[in-house]
């Protein structure tokens, strides 16, 4: 029994034995306490007041501050006081928002600028900005969700158990305002679809003059049901979740215009024929102006409601597909609205009257990213810079046409405008640079509101970023950095880890500080082992061609890149040991993981793939169909694009880790995988977190997770 147990033991891996490094442990105690900025900035009506969520010293718990700027005073409005009793809805909607951490999430401010509405331990409160006194509004509904404040400050809506109710401020009564919520309908809230793939969150409106609520009734009763395992106690238990599967059947959204003095709701027609998205909802006025967008995401359509009937205002066409913006602004005088598109090649900006005359606004060499706020003839908005890896604010004069730069400083920016435009925050960063907070008021005064520090660790050696890019065969320049050691030793060969994400809508090599990748990858470094990171055809910030090279076929082209770039960099950086290559990545970049070491076998040594996608039949339909059309229209694409083709070919180590209850990427998606590992003789390693979802969070559960990652590469590379 003896000498068996020691055969046992030694064909124990050797990192299931291996304690977690002391110095890995101080890494992840400084990224996890010391790194999280404010979050969620939300300026009062009358622009004096910026409040905003905190992590607690602990940052596991979100706390709600304020800075007054007639005072420049910073103030704790509320923090952990009530226990957290947050709702399956609002975890989920959290997962969408990417947002951590317990305590305070949803809160938004009083019209009137004088208090605001937060909800924690299941209630609602309100607070005074001027006293910092809180008090319950004594509403007697359990669960209640997504306030939402009318603009007269007299009433909240919420959701409860999937029906709308309206909430007088002043008492706490409430009043039923529909009855049709059952098993796989519900009012009030954002579908899968809108709050995953499309960035709405919200599924209620209020009209300006407090007379309408325009909220979106979601059928699901027809979706397939999804089986989310919930195994973490000796009970076992599950969830069903209604999942809109690509190819599959969407939920019928449908949207209604309740008022507020009958108590009447009224369906608003869409004209368009076939299934649809309703992707944003704005306001003309007191009308609504909302966008449609085709199943295909190749139409997108603005619809104003002057009545209950539609009366099309704009249309726009891609033969790929839309992105979708949140650059409406209307113009009452003027009859038109600001808009952005790439129609052009380029996204720029633009003005469309309602006659349908449209007016190209700007004509700039890189393309406008986002419109950060609007005051009369003045349009601020961030804008690529020549090199894609930064971007700039930029003030339009629409009156002049002059654009100038406001924050010329290199480095990667984003901004939170007033609702005035008096002020502004810039966040600002670089590599070698963390974050950098300032307040900009319209005088021209400037003073920092937050300074990002970078912690000394013991231990933890200083390493350089080495920005590159390279050109590829046809001609096509790509981005990327280099993380190494500081200090090289003669004559030592590094292996190399790529970090990817791949994916649309994303970048990774930017030139921003970021503490996982500068402490983490400092620690990688200390251990010996490079980071490399590069953003292939198909990431953000670049031309319309430039993301859309992807389209139809997924995990081919993106991957020629990033071998293309390890290939190139290390031929340039001898010090680098091509063959001794890692790869890692999250979601897409996990996804793309399992396609370098399959699609492209021999090219890595070593991935490890964390919550990948592994079929493109398997997610959603709004982020899939996009990219891919339907299996039907592109079947060649779904079989080249799956990992499921190509797990025959696996060589080289791959540990896949994956939440069981990810309700993003399902669990299923790594089922199927191991299975044609199975079949194939091939042999992946395998970590699986129950209870976990996408995000795989929870303090503990991310150091081991970034721990195993480590280790895999340390152990393997």
């Amino acid at each position: 029994m003896k000498r068996l147990f020691a055969i046992l033991l030694l064909s124990i891996p050797v990192w299931a034995v291996q304690p977690v490094d002391p110095l890995f442990t101080r890494t992840m105690e400084a990224i996890q306490t010391r790194s999280l900025s404010p979050f969620s900035m939300k300026w009062s009506n009358q622009g004096w007041h910026l409040a905003y969520l905190k992590p607690a010293a602990d940052a596991e718990v979100n706390e709600l501050w304020v800075l007054d700027l007639k005072t420049d005073r910073e103030v704790k409005l509320a923090g952990t006081e009530q226990k957290d009793t947050e709702s399956e809805a609002e975890k989920e909607l959290k997962e969408r928002m990417r947002i951590g951490g317990g305590g305070i999430t949803f809160f938004s401010w009083f019209h009137n600028s004088e208090k605001i509405l937060y909800k924690n331990g299941g209630k609602l409160w309100q607070v005074a900005i001027a006293t910092g006194k809180k008090q319950a509004i004594p509403v007697k509904l359990s669960p209640v969700l997504f306030p939402l404040i009318s603009p007269d400050d007299k009433t909240i809506s919420v959701v409860s158990d999937g029906d709308i109710y309206l909430v007088d401020i002043a008492t706490g009564k409430h009043r039923r305002l529909t009855k049709s919520a059952k098993d796989g309908i519900y009012n009030g809230m954002a579908d899968f679809n809108a709050a995953e793939e499309l960035d709405r969150y919200q599924g209620m409106w209020w009209a300006p003059d407090s007379r309408f609520l325009y909220f979106t009734q979601v059928d699901e009763s027809r979706m397939a049901k999804w089986a989310l395992p919930r195994d973490t106690t000796f009970e076992p238990s599950f969830e069903l979740q209604r999942y809109p599967v690509s190819g599959g059947i969407n939920p019928d959204v449908s949207l209604y215009r309740a008022n507020l003095k009958t108590g009447s709701l009224n369906r608003l027609a869409v004209p368009l024929k076939g299934s649809w998205y309703l992707a944003r909802f704005n306001f003309m006025g007191n009308d609504p102006a909302v966008q449609i967008l085709s199943r295909d995401q190749k139409d997108l359509y603005i619809y104003q409601y002057s009545s209950l009937k539609p009366i099309q205002i704009y249309h726009e066409h891609d033969d790929c597909w839309l992105n979708l913006n949140k650059s409406f602004h209307y113009f009452p005088r003027r009859k038109a609205f600001l808009w952005t598109s790439e129609k052009s090649g380029i996204n720029q900006i633009y003005l469309e009257q309602l006659t349908g005359k449209e007016i190209p606004l700007t004509n700039r060499k890189q393309p406008v990213l986002s419109i950060s706020g609007v005051n009369g003839q003045l349009v601020y908005f961030i804008e690529a810079r020549a090199n894609p890896t930064e971007n700039q604010l930029m003030l339009l004069n629409m009156k002049t046409g002059k654009v100038i730069p406001l924050e010329e400083q290199k480095g990667r920016i984003r901004v939170s405008i007033s609702k005035d435009t008096r002020h502004y925050i810039v966040f600002s960063s670089t590599l070698n640079q963390p974050t950098l907070a300032t307040l900009v008021s319209h005088d021209g005064t400037r003073r920092i509101f937050y300074r990002q520090t970078i912690p000394e660790i013991d231990g933890l050696a200083q390493n350089s970023h080495i920005p590159y890019q390279f050109t590829t065969s046809d001609g096509t320049i790509l981005y990327g950095v280099l993380d190494r050691p500081k200090i090289l030793v003669k004559g030592k060969k590094y292996p190399i880890l790529v970090y990817t994400y791949g994916g649309p809508h994303s970048q990774v090599a930017s030139n921003s500080y970021s503490s996982r990748n500068d402490l983490w990858h400092r620690y990688l470094n200390t251990k010996g082992i490079c980071v490399f990171r590069m953003d292939n055809r198909g990431s953000s910030d670049r031309s319309r061609a430039f993301e859309r090279a992807i389209y139809h076929n997924m995990g081919g082209l993106e991957l020629k890149d990033q071998i293309a770039g390890l290939d190139a960099i290390c031929k340039k950086f001898t010090f680098l040991d091509r063959s001794r290559a890692g790869i890692w990545g999250w979601s897409y970049g996990g996804y793309m993981t399992c396609m370098a070491m399959t699609r492209f076998a021999g090219q890595f040594k070593v991935g490890v793939a964390v919550a990948p996608v592994t079929d493109w039949h398997m997610y959603d339909s709004a982020y899939t169909e996009r990219y891919m059309g339907t299996a039907q229209e592109n079947p060649d694409g779904y079989r080249n694009s799956s990992v499921l083709t190509w797990a025959g070919k696996l060589k080289g180590k791959l540990l896949i880790m994956a939440g069981v209850s990810d309700d993003n990427v399902h669990f299923h998606n790594t089922e199927l995988l191991l299975n044609k590992f199975v079949e194939t003789d091939r042999f992946p390693d395998l970590m699986v977190y129950p209870g976990k979802k996408h995000s795989i969070r929870g303090r503990q559960t991310r150091r081991y997770l970034f721990w195993r990652i480590s280790d895999y590469f340390i152990s393997n590379l």
